[in-house]
């Protein structure tokens, strides 16, 4: 069906209050840089997924660093990107509307990730470790696909010491949303601190607050679904890709592993210690997108992009949450959340590492002001969202609107 933009016209404007989204994850710095087949094969990495670091990893930064010419080092960590995309997108007038909270060394990579969060607009409450480097990610890119190898560090000793401070109780009691990775389900202490931040939303009925997660990686889904099914019943959105999601359905047996229908509605129906449904929203490429609440299924078609337009997937799972919540958090409907969710992640891929391409950000705030006109009605398929920023879309409202 259709969808008028007047119910954009409201999220479109709307300023979002500082604090209003606390993620909680590891900060890592991506240092990235394009390989060979040889080098895949010397450090057992695979395509396109994610592993904590092993022995058999041994010198894979120093080789990245010393024998890569493109070497690139970008604010990362699954979590922390999310935030900053939809902080980015949320824009100047809502300044600081996003937190982070995660474990740093004092070092110089601690303080490319302050000026990462900063240049966004993002407030982190690191906690600091004086004793251990800021974790990194090694991100290893071959034929658009990239493997990651993510050595901890820091990210790792977080203290659940950190979130009892004063300072750190304010932060999670001004939120309304909150994000986590299941990443953050093997760092030693992360499972309590996660634990004691969702019981502060149990705690808080009458606030209406959300607390959401992703099931982040197939290894998750496979080593540590104890933990995550724990997570499970204060989650009120979970979200996730086609790999994970059947990770999910095979750890806890579901029938068929490859029907994400069948699992959406299996972790949308699984228990829940707090009031309301459960939403799990499944990517799946450019296949469409699954929304599962209770049993009602949605899809969401998933507009084509060429292949030559694509640079790097790697972050297009952390984009469409950012896109996803830079709506969610003003109160757009699920059907422009999951539009603008489609647009970021599209945007992300044609770019490398987990960013937004400036041009097309400046394009994006024009949709956004031109599409709060009343009125005007477009098929989601060729809504401004999907197509990614274009700005020929812009050019069509323009038309439209003067059109009438």
């Amino acid at each position: 069906g259709k969808f008028a933009f007047t119910d954009l016209n409201m999220s479109a404007k709307k300023v979002v209050a500082p604090g209003t989204l606390l993620g909680v994850g590891n900060p890592l710095l991506d240092i990235s840089a394009s390989v060979d087949k040889d080098f895949y094969s010397k450090y057992g990495l695979l395509p396109a997924s994610a592993c904590l670091m092993e022995e058999k990893h041994a010198g894979i930064y120093k080789d990245l660093i010393e024998n890569h010419k493109d070497v690139e080092y970008v604010a990362g960590g699954a979590t922390q990107n999310t935030c900053r995309i939809t902080q980015t997108l949320l824009g100047s007038t809502s300044h600081g509307a996003c937190r982070f909270i995660g474990g740093v060394g004092r070092d110089e990579y601690a303080e490319k990730l302050r000026k990462a969060c900063k240049d966004a607009g993002m407030v982190p409450f690191y906690h600091v470790d004086e004793n251990t480097p800021t974790g990194t990610c090694a991100v290893a890119i071959l034929d658009h696909e990239r493997s990651l190898c993510a050595n901890l560090a820091a990210a790792n000793t977080f203290k659940k010491a950190h979130i009892d401070t004063p300072e750190i109780q304010k932060v999670i009691d001004d939120a309304q949303y909150y994000y986590i990775s299941s990443f953050f389900l093997t760092v030693p202490e992360g499972p309590d601190t996660l634990l004691a931040v969702a019981k502060h939303v149990q705690a808080n009925p009458d606030r209406k607050k959300q607390f959401m997660m992703n099931l982040g990686a197939e290894f998750l889904m496979q080593f540590f679904q104890d933990k995550f099914q724990v997570a499970l019943q204060y989650c009120d959105i979970v979200f996730g890709n086609e790999s994970e999601a059947t990770a999910y359905a095979k750890a806890v047996g579901l029938p068929d592993p490859e029907d994400r229908v069948a699992i959406g509605r299996a972790i949308s129906n699984a228990p829940k210690a707090t009031p309301g449904p459960r939403i799990c929203i499944l990517t799946h490429g450019a296949d469409s997108t699954i929304v599962v609440t209770g049993d009602e299924v949605r899809k969401f078609p998933v507009p084509k992009l060429a292949k030559s337009k694509m640079i790097d997937t790697n972050g297009a799972g952390d984009a469409f949450v950012g896109g996803f919540l830079s709506h969610h958090l003003r109160g757009g409907s699920l059907a422009v959340c999951i539009q603008a969710g489609h647009a970021a992640a599209r945007n992300c891929i044609q770019q490398s590492g987990c960013v937004l391409g400036e041009v097309e950000e400046s394009v994006f705030n024009q949709v956004l002001i031109q599409a709060a006109h009343d009125g005007i009605e477009i098929d989601p398929i060729s809504v401004a969202f999907t197509l990614g920023f274009h700005a020929g879309t812009a050019k069509k409202l323009e038309d439209a609107e003067s059109s009438k």
